[in-house]
């Protein structure tokens, strides 16, 4: 099954990059809204201001990620909980990472407050300590969204997040078989059905399934 999001040949098991994350993220939001282009993504202009030093407007991928940060989808200086000028792009994504970027795309609203202690009581994650503050409200609202969570599909049940752990592409594969929340979650199924294509014969609800999106 493919929604031409995700790159094929690649090893499924290997650790994702923050750079190829956030391209399979604003790809499949726009693929699954093709049909309401005021829920896309628009892509920067390669002329507008680079907002991380390490993300030059010559790159590649810049009109993507600039878009997301420029639409406040992901920290950048233009939002107030993030001065970083750097994006560190190659860098291996991780868990805590990939829900602060990915939730945003489902909730589409502000997010409620959120604290160390709603986490613990929500998750129930012995390891909550670990994780940064900024990731606290995307992770409360990940958690109300039942069986449509990222990190439910991702990672199954666990009591330990792990914040800082490396993502394989199979987990993050599994972030963007949906979008949406509770109940107005778009699957990718769904978009196969709408474009007319065979309905997916794998979903993915696990990090060893290895087709994809």
């Amino acid at each position: 099954m493919s929604l031409g999001i995700i790159e094929q040949g690649k090893d499924f098991n290997a650790p994702i990059t923050r750079r190829e994350y956030l391209r399979w993220l604003f790809k499949a939001n726009n693929k699954f809204y093709s049909n309401q282009p005021s829920l896309q993504i628009k892509p920067a202009d390669i002329n507008s201001q680079p907002l991380f030093k390490d993300l030059p407007n010559n790159d590649p991928d810049y009109p993507l990620i600039q878009g997301l940060a420029e639409a406040g989808i992901i920290p950048s200086t233009l939002t107030k909980d993030n001065t970083d000028l750097l994006l560190r792009p190659d860098a291996p994504l991780t868990r805590e990472v990939m829900v602060l970027w990915k939730v945003p795309l489902d909730y589409r609203k502000p997010f409620p407050v959120a604290s160390l202690e709603t986490i613990k009581s929500s998750w129930g994650f012995s390891d909550a300590n670990l994780i940064d503050a900024k990731a606290w409200r995307p992770l409360y609202i990940d958690q109300q969204n039942g069986e449509a969570s990222n990190l439910r599909r991702a990672l199954g049940y666990t009591v330990l997040l792990q914040p800082k752990k490396v993502v394989t592409r199979s987990q993050a594969a599994a972030t963007i078989w949906s979008f949406g929340f509770q109940d107005n979650v778009l699957t990718a199924a769904d978009v196969l059905k709408r474009e007319g294509s065979p309905s997916p014969s794998v979903v993915l609800p696990s990090p060893n399934v290895l087709k994809s999106p």
